[in-house]
Formats: C-alpha cells, structure tokens, sequence
C-alpha cells in the first residue's frame, strides 16, 4: 500500500482485516517510480516476480486479524440494510 493511506496504521490495519491480505507498506515514497523499476527489474529476470520484490524492503507488515473480520463483516451487512432502506428516501430528496 502507498499514498496518503499508508501513513496511517488505522487504516492499514483496516483494510488487513477486511481483505484477509497483508497489507505491506514500503518504506520511503516516490511509490510511483519505484513501481515502474521494480516492474522492469521483474521484466528483465532480476526477481521471479513482482512479489518477491516487495519481500526486499524493510517495510511495515499488517497481518489481518481474523476476529475484526467477523465484526467488520457484520457491520458492513448492516450498513447495507440501511443503505438499501434509505435508497428512496434519497431519491426523494434528490428531486427524482
């Protein structure tokens, strides 16, 4: 992860748990650069893949949390109820 984002351990953490995925954020920024010479350095042999190159870094790793899962589960599932529940009610309001 990279960006705005990545400097909060929060949000990180966050998007671990509900994706179930390490979240891995490298150290430094100029993500964008670094990217394309990692992706060439894959293209041309020097790592089997783009994985591997993310394994070199001394980045911070946030490992998901299988219990905040099941509760962002949850609440999701309820912010769906009354997303779906307000729809008209929105639609009203928009003039539609």
């Amino acid at each position: 992860m990279a960006g705005e984002g990545a400097r909060s351990s929060f949000w990180c953490q966050i998007i671990a748990d509900c994706t179930q995925r390490r979240v891995i954020v490298p150290p430094g920024n100029e993500f964008g650069a670094r990217g394309a010479a990692l992706l060439a350095a894959v293209g041309i042999g020097r790592y089997a893949n783009v994985e591997s190159t993310a394994e070199m870094d001394d980045g911070k790793i946030y490992r998901p949390r299988v219990q905040a899962a099941a509760r962002y589960d949850q609440v999701y599932g309820t912010y769906r109820m009354l997303r779906d529940d307000l729809r008209r009610a929105w639609r009203h309001a928009a003039g539609r």
